[in-house]
C-alpha cells in the first residue's frame, strides 16, 4: 500500500508541477506525460512478469540485476561500501563496484519501501515519462515554435527504445533527463541569467558525473572551451582565435604523446573487452585486432592486450596480477580506420547480417525507422547551424564528440543501442526540424513563434 501510495503521490506532484508551472502548455505536457507514462509501466509489468516466467527472476538484463543487487546490498549496509550477500554476482565484492546515483537511489527506496524490483522499474518509468516533457520544453526554448516542440515529445514518447529502457532498473533514463535539463538551463540562462538557473546547471552536472562521468566531462570540456572561446572572440577576429586553438592543441597533442597513446590504449581495450565479452550469438564486432591472455579481469572477463602492430608494452604489477598495459607507441592508421568503421556502426547498426536471435530481430523496426529520418535529422542540424547557431552548437558538438568516443569504444550492438540512445532524444529534436519542413511546409520552420 505504501508503494502504491508514493508512485500515486510522486506522479500527482509532477502533474500539478507541471500545469503550475507550464501553464499555457500544460494541457498537451500533462496528456503527453500520462501517456507516456502508462505506455512505461504496461511495458515494465509485461517484461517483469514475462522475466518470472522465464526463470530470470524479473530481470531484463545483467546491468539491471547489477544495479538492483548492489542497491539491496546498499540498503542492508546503510552505506555504500557494503558487503556482498548474492554469491551469484561475484563482481559485487569489489567496493566500488556498480555504485552510481542509480543504484543509491534504488537503495533508498529499498530501504524506505522493502526490495521490490517492480517498484523501481515503475519509478525509472516516471523517469522515463518525464523526457518528453523536458525534450518539448527544450525544443520549444531553442526554435520557439510549438509544432516542432510536439513532434519532438511525441517521437520521445513512443520510440520504441526509449519505452524500452524506462521500463526496466538501469540508468538511462535518468542519464537522458539530466541532460536533457542541463541543456534546457543553459539555453534558458544564455537568453536571460538567473542565479537559480546556475545553481540548477551545477547541481545537475554533479549529479551526470556521479551517473555517467564520460558524458559529464565532455559537457564540461565543450562548454568551458565554448565560453573561453566566446569571451575571447571579443578581443581578436574568430578566424585568427579557432587557428590559435588549433595550434594549442596540436602543440599539446605532440608533445604530450605517451599520455594520450594511454588514453587511447584505454579506449582501445575497452573496445576489445566488450568483443570479449560477448559471444559467437551476440551481435558483437571487433575494430582492433587483439589476444587474450590467461590473466583475468575483475572475476569475470579475460585481460585483453592488442598486439605490437598497434602498440609496444612492458609487463608490470597491478595487484596480485601481472597486466600489460604501460604504451610506448600508437600506430595512427590503426585508430583511424577503426574509428571510421566503429561510427559505420554507430550511425546505422543493427545491420541484417548481424541479427542472431528473435530478439535482436525485434529491433530492426526501429532501426529502418531511424535511417528513415536520418535525413530530417540532417536537416534538422544544418537548419539549426543557420539559424539557430548560439542554441544548438553545444547540442550538436555534444552529439558529435559522443558518437565518436561510442566509435572508438564500444564492441556490442545491445550495448551500443543502449548507449547511443543517451542522445537519441536530441537527435530527434532535430528530426522534427525535418520532418516540419517536409510534410508541413516551409512555414513550420519559422523562428517566431507559432
Amino acid at each position: 500500500m505504501s508503494k502504491a501510495f508514493f508512485l500515486i503521490a510522486t506522479v500527482l506532484f509532477a502533474v500539478f508541477y507541471i500545469r503550475r508551472r507550464f501553464k499555457e502548455d500544460s494541457r498537451f505536457l500533462i496528456i503527453i506525460f500520462t501517456v507516456a507514462l502508462s505506455m512505461r509501466i504496461i511495458c515494465a509489468t509485461v517484461i517483469f512478469l514475462s522475466s518470472l516466467y522465464g526463470g530470470n527472476a524479473g530481470f531484463f538484463s545483467g546491468d539491471e540485476s547489477v544495479y538492483y543487487k548492489k542497491a539491496v546490498n546498499m540498503a542492508i549496509a546503510g552505506s555504500m561500501y557494503s558487503k556482498n550477500i548474492f554469491k551469484d554476482t561475484p563482481e559485487l565484492e569489489q567496493r566500488l563496484f556498480g555504485i552510481n546515483l542509480f543504484s543509491i537511489l534504488e537503495s533508498i527506496l529499498i530501504f524506505v519501501f522493502g526490495p521490490s524490483l517492480l517498484l523501481i522499474k515503475y519509478f525509472n518509468s516516471f523517469v522515463g515519462a518525464l523526457l518528453p516533457v523536458a525534450i518539448f520544453l527544450l525544443a520549444k526554448t531553442i526554435f520557439d515554435n510549438k509544432r516542432v516542440a510536439k513532434i519532438s515529445a511525441i517521437l520521445v514518447t513512443f520510440l520504441p527504445s526509449m519505452v524500452i529502457w524506462s521500463s526496466v532498473a538501469i540508468k538511462e533514463p535518468l542519464i537522458m533527463l539530466i541532460i536533457a535539463c542541463i541543456f534546457y538551463y543553459y539555453i534558458e540562462n544564455q537568453k536571460r541569467f538567473s542565479f537559480l538557473y546556475l545553481v540548477n546547471i551545477v547541481v545537475l552536472s554533479i549529479a551526470l558525473f556521479y551517473i555517467q562521468n564520460n558524458a559529464a566531462v565532455i559537457l564540461i570540456v565543450i562548454y568551458s572551451g565554448r565560453y573561453i572561446f566566446t569571451k575571447l572572440s571579443k578581443f581578436m577576429k574568430k578566424e585568427i582565435l579557432a587557428l590559435i586553438f588549433i595550434l594549442i592543441a596540436s602543440c599539446v597533442f605532440f608533445t604530450n604523446q605517451k599520455a594520450v597513446g594511454r588514453k587511447l590504449y584505454e579506449m582501445a581495450e575497452r573496445q576489445a573487452l566488450q568483443y570479449r565479452a560477448g559471444n559467437e550469438k551476440s551481435s558483437r564486432y571487433q575494430l582492433y585486432p587483439h589476444k587474450v591472455f590467461k590473466t583475468f579481469y575483475f572475476n569475470f572477463y579475460n585481460h585483453l592486450i592488442l598486439p605490437k602492430d598497434i602498440y609496444y608494452t612492458d609487463i608490470k604489477k597491478v595487484g596480485p596480477y601481472y597486466v600489460k598495459n604501460s604504451i610506448r607507441e600508437i600506430r595512427w592508421a590503426s585508430f583511424f580506420i577503426s574509428y571510421c568503421k566503429g561510427l559505420i556502426y554507430v550511425l546505422f547498426s543493427p545491420f541484417f547480417w548481424s541479427v542472431n536471435s528473435v530478439s535482436q530481430l525485434m529491433i530492426y523496426p526501429q532501426a529502418v525507422f531511424w535511417w528513415g529520418i536520418m535525413p530530417c535529422i540532417i536537416y534538422g542540424m544544418i537548419w539549426s547551424i543557420k539559424f539557430k547557431r548560439k542554441e544548438t552548437v553545444f547540442i550538436i558538438l555534444f552529439i558529435g564528440i559522443f558518437y565518436s568516443v561510442l566509435a572508438l569504444t564500444e564492441g556490442n550492438v545491445g550495448a551500443l543501442l543502449r548507449h547511443k540512445d543517451w542522445v537519441t532524444p536530441f537527435c530527434l529534436m532535430f528530426a522534427a526540424i525535418g520532418i516540419s519542413k517536409f510534410i508541413f511546409g516551409r512555414c513550420a520552420c519559422r523562428i517566431i513563434p507559432e
